[in-house]
């Protein structure tokens, strides 16, 4: 009996520990879908704007709303709420927005998820050439080059995943970077998320449902015992 109660605390204490670990990977990006500060000025886009806790952009990137230049609205809005941020690069320069990252575990696995588009005119079917974005974490850049669809059409941003890294910390920054252009090239980011890759290691809900049926088999042994008792009793 001893046993199996050291056991069963044993599965407990493991199981919600696992759990609690789960729980602390889901990573928070600060103003994901960049809906702040919302737009209101007649243009409907805002270049460099300041004062957005966790987020940073430069003179080349910005937030812009539907029916903006950059977002063609009723046909091509954004994926998320109704703003996202644009990213320009030209012969002077390129344009970089930078999220900051909390809720990270040290040592967990986690990629980085965003929808990305390029930009489309309001004033007809032109579309410019879509900017190459590179997509690093606290530095280090994360694959290749990532190429967003040139936005004619309706529900044309692209969902772009990044090759897994490890937290080193709880905290981070995300960092989205245009590719240089001797032309005008310009493209649009939203939704962005941080997720914990996939490691094999079961949800919460399966620990608490192995904890359970290591319960149940311990209710099950000392029924067993009890019965066994009884009938040695009676003999």
């Amino acid at each position: 009996m001893v046993h199996l109660r050291t056991l069963l605390a044993g599965a407990a204490v493991t199981a919600l520990a696992l759990a609690a670990t789960a729980a602390q990977a889901a990573a928070t990006v600060a103003d994901y879908s960049f809906e702040t500060p919302v737009v209101t000025n007649a243009n409907l886009y805002i270049v460099d704007p300041t004062g957005i806790p966790g987020v940073t952009f430069n003179a080349l990137s910005g937030i812009a709303r539907n029916g903006s230049v950059f977002l063609y609205f009723p046909s091509y809005p954004a994926p998320d709420g109704f703003q996202a941020a644009f990213i320009e690069s030209n012969s002077s320069g390129v344009g970089a927005v930078s999220q900051q990252v909390t809720g990270l575990v040290s040592g967990q696995s986690y990629t980085i998820s965003f929808e990305a588009s390029a930009l489309n005119s309001t004033n007809g079917p032109t579309a410019y050439t879509p900017d190459p974005l590179s997509v690093s974490f606290n530095g280090i850049q994360l694959g290749g080059l990532y190429t967003p669809a040139i936005g004619n059409t309706a529900n044309t941003f692209m969902t772009f995943t990044t090759p897994s890294f490890v937290a080193g910390g709880s905290t981070g920054v995300i960092a989205f970077t245009a590719s240089q252009s001797t032309a005008y090239e310009v493209s649009l980011v939203d939704v962005v998320t941080v997720r914990a890759a996939p490691s094999g290691v079961p949800e919460p809900a399966t620990w608490a449902m192995m904890l359970v049926g290591v319960g149940g088999l311990g209710a099950s042994l000392r029924i067993a015992r009890r019965k066994n008792g009884t009938a040695l009793a009676a003999a």
